[in-house]
């Protein structure tokens, strides 16, 4: 297997003068996977954390975000060699982030994981199990990075580019191929945060994302993120029938559009006719789940909203990217915006912001804004998925400029407002 020296080259150190804690309430039925470990009194209970709770704050859009903390603690701790060591280390430095918040112990982990994860990859004979616990031990460091994201760097992208890396050298999309189920969640996993990503460097307006991450961190390789291509997006083979997967597909779709009409590599009227076609493909999309693998009733209902949410969001993004024929449609974006803050109203929580930013932005009134602020509190005080602070000023602060704006005659692009908002970041920021 080919050498990810980055991986091992990261910087170790961490300022750990800042804590949260972890709110008491949030309790997940217990899983039946975690058994006790041969580690420490400490560690088991880290372990069962995990397992319990902190998994809920690792990015995961769909189905995997059962099956993968699961599969998890079963592989990550059936052996003691390098790979397995390093998913051991990263699942403890995820948990003790998230129970402690920022401190010793989770950066110990942290650095721990990234020692080993560098050994194992200079191996050249990893099996399927192995490398897949690699990516994992990459995304669970990206995840790391994200919850913390305003307190250090954007080091997460770099996690994020060697878990693409991994699954490109030892093709394990093949695997997915085959019918294996964790494969093809954990695939998701990656390639949501790789589309997100693409997003925010497509908008992000402080250079050249390699060079300034060459430069950050000494890097000697270009980074290579998992979804550079629409071609390999399309080469996923995502489970359709689930449609948590293929809502994924559409997001890139929609997304890489954009880009290569603003590339010129596109044309006005084959831009225009592809975001017609996937406007069709995802207005027609069924979106409703059934309880199964793994999933409560109540669960499956909240994948459902959830899963709405983003085909309402990349419905509202085409339309507001489009300043052609689809923007002769208006009723249908009230229609959408209308079913988005009726699903606001509703949830409980929400996890992703990629949806939360697209629909928060269209948030005009005084009732929506309440509506849309509420959800941001209560998935806070439920779900310790990261800090949402900066998040929710930054929707603010658009709410404040749409406000002076109102009454003027004219107004930046839509998509020059979410560069804008995307630049405002001292970092890369992760809508994942």
């Amino acid at each position: 297997m080919a050498l990810y020296g980055y991986l091992s080259d990261l910087p170790q150190s961490v300022d750990i003068s800042r804590t949260r804690v972890q709110p008491k309430d949030l309790i997940r039925p217990i899983s039946t996977v975690w058994k006790a470990s041969p580690h420490g009194a400490e560690e088991s209970e880290l372990f069962r954390y995990f397992s319990d709770i902190a998994s809920s704050s690792l990015g995961i859009f769909g189905p995997g975000l059962t099956s993968i903390p699961d599969w998890l603690i079963a592989t990550a701790l059936s052996h003691n060699s390098p790979p397995y060591q390093a998913a051991q280390y990263s699942l403890l430095a995820v948990s003790s982030l998230h129970k402690y918040g920022l401190q010793r112990q989770a950066a110990q982990y942290k650095i721990a994981a990234i020692h080993a994860l560098g050994e194992s990859t200079t191996r050249t004979d990893l099996t399927f199990s192995e490398a897949s616990l690699l990516v994992a031990t990459c995304m669970l460091l990206c995840s790391f990075e994200i919850h913390i994201i305003s307190e250090t760097t954007g080091s997460w992208l770099i996690y994020l580019c060697g878990a693409g890396k991994i699954v490109k050298t030892m093709n394990l999309e093949s695997y997915s191929e085959r019918g294996e189920p964790v494969t093809v969640d954990l695939l998701a996993w990656v390639h949501y945060h790789g589309i997100l990503a693409e997003f925010s460097i497509f908008h992000w307006r402080h250079g050249v994302i390699e060079s300034l991450y060459g430069k950050e961190f000494g890097l000697d390789k270009p980074l290579e993120l998992p979804c550079d291509k629409l071609r390999r997006v399309r080469q996923l083979h995502f489970s359709t029938a689930h449609p948590s997967h293929a809502i994924l597909c559409l997001l890139a779709e929609a997304c890489y559009s954009l880009y290569e009409y603003q590339e010129l590599v596109l044309t006005s009227e084959e831009y225009y006719s592809k975001l017609s076609d996937l406007r069709r493909r995802t207005e027609t999309m069924h979106i409703a789940l059934q309880p199964k693998d793994g999933f409560s009733a109540e669960e499956s209902l909240d994948l459902t909203e959830t899963t709405s949410l983003l085909q309402l969001a990349i419905l509202i993004f085409m339309h507001r990217i489009t300043e052609g024929p689809l923007q002769r449609d208006p009723d249908g974006l009230t229609v959408w915006q209308d079913r988005a803050f009726t699903i606001i109203r509703r949830i409980d929580t929400c996890r992703h912001l990629f949806p939360l930013f697209i629909i928060g932005i269209e948030a005009l009134t005084d009732e929506r804004r309440a509506d849309f602020l509420n959800l941001i509190k209560r998935t806070e005080e439920k779900i310790n998925v990261r800090n949402l602070d900066t998040f929710q000023e930054t929707i603010v602060g658009i709410w404040n400029q749409e406000d002076l704006s109102a009454d003027e005659s004219w107004g930046i692009s839509y998509t020059h407002k979410i560069s804008g908002v995307i630049s405002s970041s001292k970092f890369l920021p992760s809508l994942a």
